[in-house]
């Protein structure tokens, strides 16, 4: 009886911290009975001002493997400017897969400093789709301790990308 109790007491336990961190996961605020960092979420968007790829290999299959330079200019809860720097493989049909680096230098609503996100993308050519990670022990200034995971999607509008994007974050 006492074993089934404690097990009981654990699933509860475990159940109410899940249940405290899917609350704030929307940025309410957290109560002093939550388990776990309070988890906020910022949105807005930002614009590609620069881009350029550079090719260094050509597959038998017609795709390519690149290197993507991109500066960006964020809006919305993260304000300021973004450089990243991406490996890249394209293929034949336009569609495409990247992995990268963004360095963010600005303010995350309100708190200044600089942070680097890890992305994972995928494109049809039109519509990017990635997954963001900040990397931990970037945040610098008011972000240090930064930690969170977001996602972008990103719409060519003839030849200039814009993207709208959500963060995840907490400070621990």
């Amino acid at each position: 009886m006492g074993t089934t109790s404690a097990r009981r007491r654990r699933w509860t336990a475990g159940v109410v911290g899940v249940l405290a961190l899917a609350a704030t996961a929307g940025g309410a605020q957290a109560s002093p009975n939550d388990v776990g960092p309070r988890v906020r979420v910022a949105t807005g968007t930002f614009s590609v001002t620069e881009f350029s790829i550079v090719p260094y290999q050509q597959l038998d299959n017609g795709a390519a493997l690149n290197r993507f330079h991109a500066s960006d200019v964020f809006q919305g809860d993260i304000k300021g400017t973004g450089s990243a720097e991406a490996q890249m493989l394209t293929r034949p049909d336009g569609t495409s897969n990247e992995a990268g680096l963004i360095h963010v230098v600005g303010s995350l609503h309100g708190r200044r400093g600089s942070f680097v996100i890890q992305t994972i993308s995928s494109s049809d050519g039109n519509t990017a789709r990635s997954s963001w990670t900040v990397l931990e022990g970037t945040g610098t200034g008011q972000l240090t301790g930064l930690k969170g995971r977001g996602s972008e999607t990103a719409v060519n509008n003839g030849g200039s990308w814009s993207a709208r994007y959500e963060l995840n974050y907490y400070f621990g």
